[in-house]
């Protein structure tokens, strides 16, 4: 319920690639309404040892959940599924939530290398990074899984 939490922990097979992925539920006709939603998030497949190079391996980790909630879809999108979940009034904007929050603070120490797992979960929105602000990072693209 609300305020739990927990840890599951599910038998990958031996050769399976590591990655971050983006979970969903898949009831037929319902999936767009429920992503759109917020049912959604990220599972980590770990690496098999010796698969990336030891200072990839060693870097502190943030992950980081993007879901885009736009709220004047899902009325559309539940009728399609035959649901009647999502009776709301249209809205204008599209609230970006990250980690379930709306513009949160992700702390980084200066001269430290991370690894950012990321996944976006949306309806016909797209997500685009770009730099802004005065600080400077380098940026290395690792992988783009699932």
């Amino acid at each position: 319920g609300p305020g739990n939490t927990g840890e599951w922990f599910f038998g990958i097979p031996p050769n399976h690639a590591g990655g971050t992925h983006l979970y969903h539920p898949h009831l037929h006709h319902a999936t767009s309404a429920q992503v759109g939603g917020g049912a959604a998030g990220m599972i980590i497949v770990e690496d098999p040892e010796g698969s990336v190079p030891p200072y990839v391996a060693a870097m502190p980790e943030k992950h980081l959940v993007f879901m885009a909630m736009d709220w004047s879809l899902q009325p559309s999108i539940e009728a399609l599924g035959l649901g009647k979940l999502w009776q709301t009034d249209p809205v204008e904007s599209i609230p970006m939530l990250v980690n379930g929050v709306s513009q949160p603070k992700v702390t980084i120490k200066p001269a430290t290398w991370y690894r950012f797992r990321m996944v976006f979960g949306a309806v016909e929105t797209v997500l685009q990074m770009v730099e802004a602000g005065p600080a400077f990072c380098s940026v290395k693209l690792l992988a783009k899984d699932g």
